[in-house]
C-alpha cells in the first residue's frame, strides 16, 4: 500500500513511476531495541527476503546512523506482518540521535508492501518505530532514500505487479480423473515494464545510477504511480537476461527502455 504525506501541500510528480533502489540502512550503523536470537535488527538491511527483524518487546524500533546528514524523502517495508500483527508504525528522523521528530505514521490493514512518500529531509539519524502491536511482528527489509523519478508514464499494456502473481502447482489427480486436490509450490510475480520514451540527455545522465544497478540483477522498489494506483507497488528485481537497453527512437533524440522484472509475493 501507498501512503503519501500531503502536508503542508501536495509533492510533485506523483503520477510518474518511481523506483526505489539505495539503501540509506547500508550507508550506516544500524541500531535496534530489541530482538529474538537470530533476528536482529541488521537483517532488515539485507536485499533479501527470508531473513528478517523479529523484535519483541513493543514499542521497538530499528535506527539507522548515516555519519552525516542525508537527504531522504521515502521509507518502504517489506517482507513484513505489520498488518496482520495489529501494529501501528511511525517514520522518524532525528538531529543528534536523542530527540526524535515525527515524518509520518501508518497502520497497514494486510502484509502487502508499504511505500511512504514524504517531503525531502536531511538528516543524520533516522528510524522506524513500531508504536503498539496485538501479536510480534517480522519485517523483512527496510529501504531508505531519495526515489527516482521516470519523466515519463507506463505503456499499455501493463500488468500492475500486485496483480501480477505466478502460482506453480503440484497437481493432484487420481487415474480415474478424480482431483484430489492442488499444492502450491512457489509463488512469485512476473511483469513487463515498458517506459514512455524520454531524452537522451536523460538515459546518458539521470538513468546511470539505476542503470548499473538493475542491471546487477539487485532488487528496489518499484511504482508505476504512487498517486493513482495505490496497491501497485512491489519489491522486485530483473529477470535472468533482461538486461536494460535503452534503444533510440527513429528520430534519435529519444530513448525506449523496457524492464523484465520479478518480483516478491507475501
Amino acid at each position: 500500500m501507498i501512503y503519501i504525506d500531503t502536508s503542508p501541500a501536495p509533492l510533485d510528480d506523483m503520477s510518474l513511476p518511481i523506483v526505489l533502489f539505495d539503501n540509506f540502512y547500508n550507508k550506516g550503523t544500524i541500531s535496534w531495541t530489541s530482538a529474538m536470537s537470530g533476528f536482529p535488527g541488521s537483517n532488515v538491511a539485507t536485499e533479501s527476503t527470508f531473513d528478517y527483524w523479529a523484535p519483541n518487546n513493543a514499542p521497538d524500533s530499528v535506527s539507522v546512523n548515516l555519519g552525516t546528514p542525508m537527504e531522504a524523502d521515502t521509507f518502504a517495508v517489506i517482507a513484513h506482518t505489520l498488518g496482520s500483527s495489529g501494529s501501528v508504525v511511525n517514520f522518524e528522523q532525528s538531529t543528534d540521535g536523542a530527540t526524535w521528530v515525527f515524518v509520518g505514521q501508518v497502520t497497514p490493514t494486510d502484509d502487502t508492501p508499504i511505500l511512504f512518500l514524504f517531503r525531502g529531509v536531511t538528516k543524520q539519524y533516522w528510524r522506524v518505530r513500531i508504536l503498539s502491536t496485538t501479536t510480534d511482528p517480522v519485517i523483512g527489509n527496510i529501504v531508505l532514500g531519495k526515489r527516482f523519478t521516470f519523466p515519463g508514464g507506463v505503456m499499455p499494456p501493463y500488468t500492475p505487479i500486485w496483480q501480477a502473481q505466478m502460482v506453480d502447482l503440484l497437481n493432484a489427480k487420481s487415474l480415474g480423473g478424480q482431483f484430489l486436490g492442488n499444492r502450491v509450490l512457489r509463488k512469485g510475480a512476473d511483469t513487463s515494464i515498458s517506459l514512455v520514451s524520454f531524452s537522451n540527455t536523460f538515459a546518458e545522465t539521470d538513468l546511470q545510477p539505476f542503470f548499473e544497478w538493475y542491471n546487477g540483477g539487485h532488487a528496489f522498489v518499484w511504482a508505476s504511480s504512487p498517486e493513482n494506483f495505490v496497491h501497485d507497488v512491489g519489491y522486485v528485481w530483473r529477470k535472468s537476461g533482461a538486461e536494460m537497453r535503452p534503444t533510440f527512437t527513429e528520430t534519435g533524440n529519444w530513448v525506449k527502455v523496457t524492464m523484465e522484472v520479478e518480483g516478491y509475493v507475501q
